[in-house]
């Protein structure tokens, strides 16, 4: 049998150990742009979880492993995710810097007419990226923008960022209207009870069309004894042997390149490999 290091230094092989299977299986990011990968290893003897913990320096590892005849079931989740925390941060900046504006300028927001021409661009781009618009006048539009002044300077202009642009453009102009609709007679009639509510809500609308949702990875490999020995990877918690680590102070758990492949390889490969031994492993090898 042909021996295969594992291409992380997080852990030594035991005698007559070798590695059959490296996936890396999500992304740990934390603040400040910090990230690294997170590995699942699968030898003959062992099912090893390994990666960087971000928030301590120097460097140091997470590491968890468990006896490969021990697993006894797996449960995998490559999920839509929702980051209350980030929404939270983005609600309080918006709202804060949207009333400071309203005092240093005021005269942007006289008017929802403003607003609602910053929004216009985003909004007929995210028509057109999603297909809602009829082609017939999708194309018509596309050939009288291409005649005016404004679709010859966008053609002059194409190497800039018009995405990034129109959606910031939109999340200023969004957050005019939301600043003017909360002032206005119909939401200071409902008193504070409802108005911040409706507020809120609003801003939470407007997170949920301007940042599509992420998906977040997590994984638990359960065993078959009774001491608590089995292996949680998820954005709250990381389990190992009884053992809990605070994996939130990482950051996110995200999707890794190997997520796809190892939520269709994990369980048949484990099973492989307890009923099959060496066989199993040359038969996973060779793939």
């Amino acid at each position: 049998m042909n021996a295969q290091m594992p291409s992380n230094p997080a852990y030594e092989l035991s005698s007559g150990e070798y590695l059959i299977r490296q996936y890396r299986c999500a992304k740990v990011k934390a603040g400040m742009g910090a990230k690294t990968d997170a590995f699942l290893d699968i030898t003959n003897k062992r099912v090893i979880y390994s990666s960087d913990r971000l928030e301590r320096s120097p460097k140091s590892k997470v590491l968890g492993e468990m006896p490969l005849q021990e697993v006894s079931g797996i449960e995998l989740s490559i999920a839509e995710s929702f980051a209350f925390p980030r929404f939270l941060l983005f609600f309080l900046l918006a709202y804060l810097l949207t009333s400071l504006l309203a005092e240093l300028i005021p005269f942007m927001f006289d008017s929802l007419i403003f607003g609602l021409l910053l929004c216009l661009p985003y909004l007929v781009s995210l028509l057109f990226d999603r297909q809602l618009l009829n082609p017939e006048l999708k194309n018509r539009f596309k050939e009288q923008l291409s005649q005016s002044d404004v679709g010859a300077w966008t053609q002059k202009n194409q190497g800039l960022p018009w995405d990034k642009i129109f959606k910031t453009l939109f999340l200023v102009g969004a957050s005019i209207l939301i600043y003017k609709l909360g002032e206005s007679d119909v939401f200071s009639g409902l008193g504070s009870v409802l108005k911040y509510p409706l507020i809120f809500l609003a801003y939470l609308m407007l997170y949920l069309l301007a940042f599509p949702r992420g998906k977040e990875f997590n994984l638990s490999i359960h065993s078959r004894s009774a001491g608590p020995s089995s292996i949680t990877i998820s954005n709250s918690l990381f389990s190992r042997l009884g053992e809990t680590v605070d994996a939130g102070k990482q950051g996110t758990l995200d999707p890794g390149e190997d997520a796809e492949k190892l939520s269709r390889e994990l369980g048949a490969l484990v099973m492989d490999l307890q009923q099959m031994g060496d066989l199993g492993a040359e038969k996973w090898q060779s793939r």
